[in-house]
């Protein structure tokens, strides 16, 4: 009879368990047995359930339902038959929630223990778990009244009351069931276990039907590895596991025999356990488990998966048990309920870290990860020790708590960096980061080169020219990742944002003239840049270029600039262009205190917006050939023109 509460004297739903084995040795094919776990005592009842929180255990039921049961919420599911889940997913998944205050591995637990047990790995063996996972609707009893049981003790001293009674009762119950499937890897020795690894990736259904090279590759492991499979229901009617493998067995228990050279049994067993848990035929995982109600007399009915407990103070039945709580009880209480808002915290970042090292990620980033996923780990061993004291031992919880040391980390490094190959290989991305994907592939004329060949070019080269493309650049988001590039060049597109080129801290070169940009802080703390190309942009405010010292050209005509004064000061800019304008003054100026010019002249010329022209265009120093219309002069010290 398997419970999932940590507690002695258990009072959750007895849930059944059903442990089907299919043992594939490639010497002696060992075999599978389903076993029917003992049902759920008729009558047994989680809520109106005493508890003790002074001695941590489960007392009688002094109280009733005074009026019908109210369901909150709504059932909801998760199946996760096409990729494994982590070991730390199934502990949380097998978790419990007492008083809203504890949640930690079901570490008294048998059925669920061994599961999990099961389901570690070793240097010597590997794991694959799956599951179907149902939450459903909360039970709460609204109203009370006092049980037979209840004014049988009424009136008498509080220690009398806590040992019948406790002083808090079950208010609440969450229904669910659960469905696992574990498939278990056992390897002769280490070099056959990272061999498998690195030859064999699959699903559980595709795991026996390989073929070709692939069903070659697993052949070869017939004689270091042995495989054994066992299925975990909690809720509904875990029974129909054990006739679903039906076989001849001599015992009078279903038996399967199965082994690597003899895939077709393996694969049928898997098969059927994945139709019986995604099947809608009768009798199915989910037939079972349609509408899931509070009946604790169905053997096959919901698993008691949470549940909240409230004290009879709170209810106002002060004639049971007129005490609120003592102090150290309060203290106890609020030591429970941070370590489950830690232990979730902490859950919740080992699983991400988790799924984030299935994906592709540089190695820093690998690295930064598994950090974590140990931190964490480490973390979570602490809060659940903590936990276990705060629940068996509660007058020593304060101090353990005091005690305990959880690890702080870095909450950004949780969040993968996508890169080219990223959104290369990122199927119905939208039109504006394909464009720039296309607009790559034509620069390196690669239209049919692989996203990884073409990523492995960029991060070999320390320019990108993407000037002029056809299609026009809208997003830099491809560009991530290549925070290495000196020169960059995305004139003449349809650019707005240039937030990610904040990153580019190698960045020395950068033209992006011809396109949309309003904001340009993120280009004005790159303190390597000694070229910037802004003109003809949407630039309002210069403001973030004022104390710039790296800038030897700066280009920012063209725009709408509502003061030029935090360029005016900008020291070591050897070519600064501001507006047409001022550069055809600078220029009449100039041959004004040269005397190439008369001061009557130089008015005139002024008047009719003429510049001087040299004879090696934007060169004073060849010497003054003529007058021209500024815009013709002007074009001459634009060097991109």
């Amino acid at each position: 009879m398997l419970s999932l509460s940590k507690h002695r004297g258990t009072i959750l739903k007895a849930s059944a368990l059903a442990s089907m084995l299919t043992a594939c040795n490639g010497q002696l094919p060992e075999q599978s047995r389903a076993k029917n776990s003992i049902p759920p005592t008729a009558g047994s009842a989680l809520l109106e359930t005493g508890y003790d929180t002074h001695t941590e255990e489960f007392r009688g039921s002094c109280v009733a339902a005074n009026g019908p049961l109210k369901y909150a919420g709504s059932q909801r599911s998760e199946i996760r038959f096409d990729r494994s889940m982590t070991l730390d997913e199934l502990k949380t998944a097998l978790e419990v929630q007492i008083s809203g205050k504890l949640k930690i591995p079901s570490f008294d637990v048998s059925g669920a223990a061994k599961f999990i047990s099961d389901a570690s790995s070793t240097d010597l063996s590997d794991s694959m778990i799956f599951s179907y996972q149902v939450k459903g609707k909360s039970v709460i009893m609204q109203r009370v009244r006092l049980s037979q049981e209840g004014l049988a003790v009424k009136g008498r001293s509080e220690a009398d009351v806590r040992k019948t009674c406790g002083d808090e009762y079950v208010s609440e119950v969450q229904l669910g069931a659960q469905l696992f499937v574990l498939v278990n890897f056992e390897f002769a020795n280490r070099e056959a276990k990272s061999s498998f690894e690195a030859q064999i990736d699959v699903n559980l259904v595709d795991l026996f039907s390989l073929s070709g090279a692939a069903s070659t590759s697993l052949d070869k492991f017939k004689d270091s590895i042995s495989i054994s499979m066992s299925a975990l229901q909690i809720g509904g009617n875990p029974s129909r596991l054990a006739t679903i493998l039906q076989s001849n067995g001599s015992s009078g228990i279903p038996i399967v025999n199965c082994s690597i050279t003899n895939k077709e049994q393996c694969l049928a067993a898997m098969q059927k356990i994945v139709k019986y848990a995604s099947g809608e035929g009768r009798g199915d995982f989910i037939d079972q488990i349609q509408n899931l109600s509070y009946n604790p007399t169905d053997p096959n009915g919901a698993a008691f998966i949470g549940y909240k407990s409230k004290s009879y103070y709170e209810s106002a039945l002060y004639d049971l048990y007129p005490v609120e709580g003592a102090v150290i009880q309060r203290a106890v209480a609020d030591n429970r309920a941070s370590l489950v808002t830690m232990y979730e915290d902490q859950a919740k970042a080992n699983k991400r870290a988790n799924a984030l090292l299935r994906m592709r990620l540089s190695q820093q980033e690998r690295n930064d990860i598994r950090n974590i996923a140990s931190l964490t780990k480490a973390n979570l061993r602490g809060i659940t020790d903590t936990a276990k004291i705060c629940y068996e031992k509660p007058g020593n919880c304060v101090g353990a708590f005091n005690k305990l040391v959880v690890k702080d980390f870095d909450q950004r490094k949780l969040q993968k960096k996508f890169t080219f190959f990223d959104y290369c290989d990122l199927p119905n991305q939208s039109s504006s980061v394909s464009d720039t994907i296309e607009a790559i592939r034509v620069a390196y004329d690669a239209r049919n080169a692989s996203c990884g060949d073409l990523e492995s070019d960029l991060l070999n080269s320390l320019e990108l020219d993407l000037s002029d493309s056809d299609p026009a650049v809208r997003s830099l988001k491809p560009l991530q990742g290549l925070e290495h590039l000196q020169y960059l060049d995305i004139s003449k597109n349809q650019v707005r944002n240039i937030s990610l080129l904040s990153q580019f801290k190698s960045l020395r070169f950068l033209n992006a003239r011809e396109n949309s940009i309003s904001n340009i802080i993120p280009v004005s703390n790159l303190n390597k840049l000694t070229y910037l190309d802004l003109a003809y942009n949407r630039v309002i405010d210069a403001e973030p270029l004022r104390n710039n010292r790296t800038l030897k050209t700066l280009l920012i005509h063209g725009n709408d600039l509502f003061s030029e004064s935090p360029l005016l000061d900008l020291q070591g800019v050897d070519t600064l262009i501001i507006s047409e304008e001022r550069t055809c003054e600078e220029e009449r100026k100039y041959a004004l205190s040269k005397g190439w010019v008369s001061q009557s002249d130089y008015e005139l010329f002024k008047t009719m917006d003429f510049a001087p022209n040299y004879y090696n265009p934007g060169d004073r120093s060849s010497g003054l050939d003529g007058w021209l219309l500024c815009p013709i002069v002007f074009s001459s010290f634009d060097p991109g023109a």
